[in-house]
């Protein structure tokens, strides 16, 4: 899996859509996250790659990411994102904002949740197929287009729903991203 596959949502963080996703029409989660830049900024390894994290925004939950990714004809190009994060019971939603080579504009935004430790972070991703099931049934709003799953705008309801023990536990847990600080 290429670095910018997690690089995105991956912190959440880390991670390019991929072929099919599950996008929000704006950011998800109850508030901006506060973030404390000690807490946050560094060099981070996730997978066999390394992340540079650096809060822009520290009140608004705004966090950069940049990592170095082979380009065209085999040359390294600096990629960058912002993401968004925002919090939910104990939960850290984060959804990527902006991202330079991003070719679907306009068509919403990828996102995942994570938890953070003492230098470490746990990054999960929507299962796409739980979160179509879950829209097709009308439980969360939202609608289909082929693989992919747009959800409209969440309510505290559907967050709390998002993350309820009563239904099977709605992210890939066998696809899950680790981030380790190795350099603050």
């Amino acid at each position: 899996m290429k670095l910018s596959r997690f690089a995105c949502i991956g912190l959440l963080l880390l991670a390019l859509p991929a072929c099919n996703a599950v996008y929000v029409d704006e950011p998800i989660g109850e508030r901006p996250l506060v973030l404390d830049p000690e807490e946050w900024e560094g060099t981070w390894l996730v997978g066999g790659g390394t992340v540079v994290m650096e809060v822009v925004d520290q009140n608004e939950g705004l966090l950069k990411i940049a990592w170095v990714e082979g380009g065209y004809q085999g040359g390294l190009e600096l990629e960058s994102a912002i993401i968004q994060l925002r919090g939910y019971d104990d939960w850290i939603f984060g959804t990527l904002m902006e991202y330079e080579s991003d070719d679907a504009e306009g068509a919403g935004y990828p996102w995942g949740i994570a938890r953070q430790g003492d230098d470490q972070i746990l990054i999960l991703l929507p299962d796409v197929g739980k979160f179509r099931a879950l829209v097709e049934a009308g439980d969360l709003p939202g609608r289909v287009d082929g693989e992919d799953v747009y959800l409209e705008s969440l309510e505290l309801e559907h967050l709390a729903r998002i993350l309820s023990d009563e239904h099977p536990f709605l992210f890939e847990v066998d696809e899950f991203a680790a981030a380790t600080r190795i350099a603050r």
